[in-house]
């Protein structure tokens, strides 16, 4: 569960009690994806726009019906696709 927290004047997210910053963002996200994190995250925000903002903001609703459905096959196909190639 994600929680809003304000640090600095700046409105962040803490999961799990540890706040994520820009630094961490870019060390647990975005490099995961490398140089497919732009082609993922405009994919996400196109699919996460088909539903309603009381969907998106219900954790259960948000869980079932948005992340849910699509987390194994995103995961797997982002996965494989940030693989360096290896010859």
């Amino acid at each position: 569960m994600a929680f809003k927290t304000e640090m600095g004047g700046v409105l962040l997210l803490a999961f799990g009690g540890e706040v994520q910053t820009e630094d961490a963002f870019e060390r647990l996200v975005k490099s995961r994806f490398r140089k497919n994190y732009g082609r993922a995250w405009k994919e996400a925000l196109a699919y996460v726009g088909k539903f309603d903002k009381e969907v998106l903001l219900s954790a259960e609703d948000f869980f079932r019906s948005v992340y849910r459905p699509v987390r194994d096959e995103w995961s797997e196909r982002w996965s494989v696709e940030a693989q360096p190639i290896v010859k």
